[in-house]
């Protein structure tokens, strides 16, 4: 077994996507079509394999300096990085850790020794971060909120919601607001620089073109959607970035003009989020939104 860092025209695509399609801990945000979309040329992969060359476990890595100092960084746009596992049946827990931590070690030996700082969010589904505590990593817990719709109705979904999203739903529908799925996320960009309340530039422009290139990378492969609530005059007052994969719905960004905040634009659009996701028996992420009103 040994673990090697590849540059990304090196690597073998459909066996990298193979193992991320399949693994607990894969998601979109490590399939080598977004990667290249996002970071063209420029990404990286700490790979494991076996002896027969056979892929265990990988992870994507971004590398870039500032005052000649290197860092490892994700991308602003991704929300899970990290290391994926091959699927893989284990005979007991003893066995399950005892490899984990083998292709740690190794992923970890392989991670260049001249970075300043490294920062990666994992895919909630990786619980054994200690290999990296035991070689100086610092942790830090985040949350996120992960919805199980499978098998739901909108009847069974919306009866289950919390009473302020069932007001703002209704108010919403009330007022005429409905909701359509965009070919481009050129209205998410117009209402972006009016969604603060106090005028602060949430996400720069100099970040629009990495949304850009997702989107044109995802929509066509139905991996990347946008979902903008109207008003009754048909003028876009909220949007959405949405991503997903075969397992998971990851609702990246929502923005909601401030002029419209009372609208209940904001929760008709997640209620279509999750109504989505449940007729695709699909799970939704709020991808790290710790913030109390998410709750």
């Amino acid at each position: 077994m040994k673990a090697e860092l590849v540059h990304s025209k090196d690597i073998d695509r459909a066996r990298w996507d193979d193992l991320v399609s399949n693994s607990i801990q894969g998601s979109v945000y490590l399939e080598s079509g977004f990667l290249d979309a996002l970071l063209p040329g420029k990404w990286q992969g700490i790979i494991v394999c076996d002896d027969d060359g056979n892929m265990l476990a990988l992870m994507p890595l971004f590398l870039g300096s500032k005052l000649g100092m290197k860092h490892a960084l994700q991308p602003m746009i991704t929300k899970y990085w990290g290391v994926a596992f091959k699927d893989a049946i284990y005979t007991n827990t003893y066995k399950e850790y005892s490899w984990k931590k083998k292709y740690l070690e190794a992923i970890i030996n392989v991670i260049p020794k001249n970075l300043v700082s490294f920062s990666y969010n994992f895919h909630p589904e990786f619980d054994y971060p200690l290999p990296f505590y035991w070689k100086g990593y610092s942790l830090q817990t985040r949350f996120t909120y992960y919805l199980d719709t499978d098998l739901k109705s909108t009847d069974e979904l919306f009866k289950n919601y919390g009473s302020s999203l069932k007001t703002n739903i209704r108010h919403a529908q009330k007022n005429g607001i409905s909701i359509i799925e965009e070919h481009t996320a050129e209205n998410l960009f117009e209402i972006l620089p009016f969604s603060s309340k106090s005028n602060e530039t949430i996400i720069s422009p100099k970040y629009y073109p990495w949304f850009k290139a997702v989107f044109e990378y995802g929509h066509p492969a139905g991996k990347c959607c946008s979902y903008t609530a109207l008003d009754n005059n048909k003028k876009p007052i909220a949007s959405s970035f949405i991503l997903q994969d075969m397992k998971t719905i990851y609702v990246h960004s929502l923005f909601i003009h401030r002029d419209f905040r009372l609208s209940g634009a904001s929760g008709l659009l997640m209620h279509h989020i999750i109504t989505m996701a449940a007729e695709k028996h699909l799970k939704v992420d709020l991808t790290g939104s710790m913030i109390e009103p998410v709750e």
